[in-house]
């Protein structure tokens, strides 16, 4: 690394999500500061328990996270405490042994819940649920894309979806792969998608061009072959899929996760 190279360092909604969803992280004991033109200071304080993921704060206003009075994160500083692993003793729950035997126990008697969730194949009548025959497909190779797409949610103004969204159609479409794995489609994306004639004719999908259920962005997963699959939901916004296929006599798992 050169002198005037920085070391790579996580977003603010990255360390949002490590802190929310580390059991072993305190998270009542961490405070958000963002940009606010409002308040006489220029900036202001949230507790981050209480800070809405998909409110109307774009995440780039965040300036900085605090531990009670340490800063563990600063965008101007270039710091990241969280990410090296160099938090103070109190952002850890102080029953941190107990914690663990704890989630170990849950996680053995409670097993993560999959549901079963519909595959879909264009027909004359629009995208339709089909059903999974269980006989082997045979194949000499198998070709696998995966894209994160970027969601439009926050800065619409800089990402210019609209001028994304047929380059990534093409550049999936040039892809010429047999399953396809998107993460942070959202409803419009999927809907782009969906439209386009080389995914109808030769595409089954995990979503249909309803997509009610979608609040923000997910992930998706296209494939020549048929396939079953299913879902765990980790919360509103995220989730993981889960496709399988029964190639050449064998069985195979692709998982889709954000």
């Amino acid at each position: 690394m050169s002198k005037s190279e920085k070391p790579k360092m996580a977003t603010s909604w990255e360390i949002y999500n490590r802190i929310i969803w580390d059991y072993r992280l305190d998270s009542s004991v961490f405070i958000i500061c963002f940009e606010d033109r409002i308040s006489e200071s220029g900036i202001r304080e949230k507790p981050l328990v209480n800070w809405t993921a998909d409110g109307d704060i774009p995440w780039h206003r965040i300036r900085y996270i605090r531990c009670q009075d340490i800063i563990v994160w600063d965008r101007e500083q270039h710091l990241d405490l969280i990410s090296s692993g160099y938090l103070p003793v109190f952002a850890w729950k102080s029953n941190q042994a107990d914690e663990n035997d704890k989630n170990i126990s849950n996680l053995e008697e409670q097993p993560t819940k999959f549901h079963k969730k519909s595959v879909y194949k264009y027909e004359a009548d629009g995208w339709q649920s089909v059903e999974y025959l269980s006989i082997s497909v045979k194949s000499n190779s198998l070709k696998i894309a995966s894209f994160n797409v970027l969601c439009d949610v926050y800065e619409k103004d800089k990402i210019q979806t609209e001028k994304r969204l047929p380059v990534i159609a093409e550049e999936l479409r040039k892809a010429d792969a047999d399953i396809i794995a998107i993460q942070e489609a959202t409803p419009d994306f999927i809907r782009f998608i969906l439209s386009q004639d080389w995914v109808r004719n030769y595409y089954y999908v995990s979503e249909s061009s309803h997509v009610e259920n979608i609040q923000t962005f997910t992930n998706l997963l296209l494939s020549r072959l048929l396939f079953t699959l299913v879902e765990h939901k980790f919360s509103t916004q995220k989730n993981v899929l889960v496709g399988s296929w029964f190639i050449n006599n064998e069985s195979l798992q692709v998982a889709v996760a954000h």
